[in-house]
């Protein structure tokens, strides 16, 4: 146990010191600005009214909880959009949610204070990102069979990517609950100009296309820049070159031919001239607009954004990201609901999580946050209600892969994208750059074991 414990606060203590730039690359949306962790708070504090009618269906069943307090950590600023969730709960059960809100940014430090003293969260949201270094600390636990006794947590519900996040060995250390998938977005009316009436299939045609848009408007196509400053973005290159990055057993994968290969790929873009080298900051969702790209990395925050700008009104759209010699596989990110292996209250946080999942939840939860959803029976009704093209984000997710599951790869995803951008900005020599990105992988993955 010291050593899984020594372990865990290596790769504890190394991730606070990058959480900035974690959070630029987070798995559920922009990371909050603040490190102020809001005090914990339930249903009732919320409000001087009483949390559900008299006459409302939740209440007028009988609790079936134990009366117990279930301290669950939501990621973000607020958990007011949880609150009608929460609400139905603790009429249904009689148990209450204490929630503490905890900002993406401020997680890594909490973790490491709950881990070190073995207390805080009965139960959690976190990254799928984070799945392998939580286990590895003994900080999660495994609840495989009770996957397998549970309706709601039923696997055929889910896409499998989802439950595979969660998967290490043979064994499953949670429940998926948001789902976050990046295909790609696109101005329809530029790939039309170009003679592309749909969005092109394969790595070869992707580029063939951006070439001729470039010749006709003279502006950045792709805007593989997102690549160093995000890397979700940038590891679906990787994957779709056919390159582990780091396997399970943690062997990295970075001076491998399909490696160069990704990164070739983005290079035929900025050498060529067809994609700019520089990163500017302005919003995918702008540069759409103003036409200073004609392709960019999708997001459900990407779609919000452009609801603001009429001017894209009917020259977008959304799609599958093209297929490349190993597949078409972006990352798959999002949150995962876990159960801490110090709680005394493991029963109550299965109900907790059961409830939170059910389908009526998983869309009520959809509605007031944008949070996209694992289970598949809810998607009927995500693409029904939009007005947008959620057909692709649906697609995207029967072809997205988790990171790999090694407890660094936090670390080593933020330190790739520092030698990503040597390459795209810099001009270094490929090879040179990925042999010094394998010595580093391997010199993070030797550290904690």
């Amino acid at each position: 146990m010291k050593k899984v414990y020594s372990k865990l606060m290596a790769i504890l203590l190394t991730a606070v010191m990058l959480t900035a730039l974690a959070a630029c690359a987070g798995d559920s949306g922009p990371a909050s600005g603040s490190d102020n962790i809001s005090t914990s708070v339930t249903a009732s504090e919320q409000t001087d009214e009483p949390s559900t009618s008299p006459d409302s269906e939740a209440e007028s069943a009988a609790p079936t909880g134990s009366g117990e307090t279930i301290n669950f950590w939501y990621m973000g600023d607020s958990a007011n959009q949880l609150q009608p969730i929460i609400d139905t709960y603790e009429a249904q059960t009689g148990n209450t949610i204490e929630v503490q809100a905890v900002p993406w940014n401020a997680l890594t430090e909490k973790l490491l204070t709950a881990i070190a003293s073995r207390s805080g969260p009965d139960c959690m949201q976190t990254a799928v990102s984070r799945t392998a270094e939580l286990v590895a600390s003994d900080a999660i636990l495994d609840i495989t069979a009770e996957i397998e006794a549970t309706e709601e947590f039923s696997m055929d519900k889910y896409f499998e990517v989802a439950y595979d996040s969660l998967k290490i060995g043979n064994s499953y250390y949670g429940v998926p609950w948001i789902s976050d998938i990046y295909p790609l977005a696109y101005r329809t009316d530029l790939f039309e100009e170009a003679g592309y009436t749909e969005f092109p299939d394969t790595w070869d045609e992707l580029y063939e296309a951006c070439a001729k848009i470039y010749e006709t408007t003279g502006k950045s196509t792709f805007n593989v820049i997102e690549g160093p400053y995000n890397y979700n973005f940038l590891m679906s290159f990787p994957f779709q070159a056919g390159c582990e990055v780091v396997t399970e057993d943690g062997e990295a994968k970075f001076d491998t031919p399909e490696m160069k290969a990704a990164m070739e790929y983005i290079m035929k873009y900025i050498n060529s001239g067809i994609s700019s080298d520089i990163n500017d900051g302005v919003d995918g969702a702008v540069k759409l607009s103003n036409g200073d790209a004609a392709v960019v990395g999708g997001s459900t925050w990407l779609v919000s954004n452009i609801k603001d700008l009429p001017e894209l009104e009917g020259k977008w759209d959304m799609a599958l990201w093209p297929e490349g010699p190993g597949g078409r596989d972006s990352v798959y990110a999002g949150s995962n609901l876990v159960i801490t292996t110090w709680t005394d209250k493991k029963d109550a946080c299965l109900q907790w999580i059961e409830h939170l999942v059910t389908k009526e939840n998983i869309l009520k939860h959809y509605e007031t946050s944008s949070s996209l959803p694992p289970r598949i029976d809810a998607w009927e009704t995500v693409i029904a209600d939009s007005e947008y093209n959620m057909q692709a984000f649906m697609d995207q997710l029967n072809y997205a892969r988790p990171f790999p599951k090694v407890a660094e790869m936090q670390e080593i995803g933020i330190e790739f994208t520092k030698y990503a951008e040597r390459i795209m900005v810099g001009k270094e020599d490929i090879d040179t750059v990925l042999e010094e990105m394998q010595q580093r992988a391997e010199e993070i993955l030797a550290r904690s074991r």
